[in-house]
């Protein structure tokens, strides 16, 4: 039995369930990068069953014990083997006269009460966690394309900002050239400006001049006429003297 204890210590202290569900557990909440695409995989736990070599009962307990250690706990959850081992355990415990292998015997048989318990929880666990893997690497699969089509959609919008860009700058030039072409035209125009205003300036004061000059022909025409008049006046005066002198018949037209 001296084997089978050390083998037995090995085990137990190698495999503890608290440890592998808390271990899966915190796997659970860590990113899972996505599973390279599933291939065909037997399901070998539905089969699974003990061997022939353990469940005969004509062998030995330790034989027994050790064709169970063969096998997954997985494989024993699901063939639900636990009450047979634990019999072989109880034996085994019963006829063990080596104080430290009885010791590690009922440490076992502890432990398998609490594999008992743990191993469905971790095989939820698994089984959700890799649900979970596929559903995130379908998810993958759909962003991949999406941002592939992304990546065209960016390279097009970059090609035709490149292209508006070229256009503003070229427009851009045509409004420099523009304002340059209006500063000169304003610049023209102030010219221009001073020029109507000095001439509007200068045409006012000769319109003004023309009006006095006006005003003096007016009043030179009046004293051209009144003179004439009076040297008509005088002319016929004259001719009147004349005809009363008796110089002549008067002519006077």
């Amino acid at each position: 039995m001296k084997w089978q204890a050390v083998g037995l210590q090995h085990y137990s202290s190698s495999i503890d369930p608290k440890k592998e569900v808390a271990s899966n557990e915190t796997k659970l909440s860590e990113p899972v990068a996505a599973p390279a695409p599933p291939t065909e995989q037997k399901d070998t736990e539905a089969k699974a069953e003990p061997p022939p070599d353990v469940v005969e009962k004509k062998l030995p307990p330790e034989k027994q014990l050790e064709g169970f250690f063969n096998m997954p706990l997985e494989a024993i959850q699901q063939a639900n083997a636990y009450g047979s081992i634990e019999g072989i355990i109880s034996s085994l415990i019963q006829t063990c006269n080596d104080l430290r292998e009885k010791t590690i015997l009922e440490d076992l048989l502890s432990r398998l009460a609490e594999f008992k318990e743990s191993i469905p929880v971790a095989k939820t666990i698994t089984e959700t966690a890799q649900a979970r893997r596929t559903s995130l690497s379908g998810k993958t699969t759909d962003l991949d394309a999406r941002l592939a089509q992304r990546q065209k959609k960016l390279s097009f919008l970059e090609i035709e900002f490149s292209r508006l860009s070229k256009e503003e700058e070229k427009l851009e030039a045509q409004i420099q050239l523009l304002i340059t072409q209006k500063e000169k035209i304003l610049a023209n125009k102030k010219h221009v400006l001073a020029d109507l205003e000095k001439n509007n300036e200068d045409a006012t004061k000769d319109l003004e001049e023309w009006r006095n000059l006006e005003s003096e022909i007016k009043q030179a025409n009046v004293d051209w006429l009144g003179a004439k008049e009076k040297l008509a006046l005088a002319n016929v005066r004259w001719k009147l003297f004349k005809e009363d002198l008796g110089l002549g018949k008067l002519n006077i037209s």
